[in-house]
């Protein structure tokens, strides 16, 4: 669980999936989706984190 990078108290869980080219990576991506629908977590990619975004 991360801290809000909104500057709150509050963790929120966070989802990475790798959604390459196979398709496994495609399986991976839409449990993914279909967890943050649910409200389980919110989803990101390693781009975002490198970025200091998530």
């Amino acid at each position: 669980m991360a801290g809000c990078c909104c500057g709150g108290d509050e963790k929120v869980t966070l989802i990475y999936a790798c959604s390459g080219a196979a398709n496994t990576g495609l399986l991976a991506d839409q449990v993914m989706r279909k967890l943050n629908r649910n409200g389980t977590g919110s989803s990101t990619c390693l781009a975002a984190m490198g970025a200091d975004l998530s």
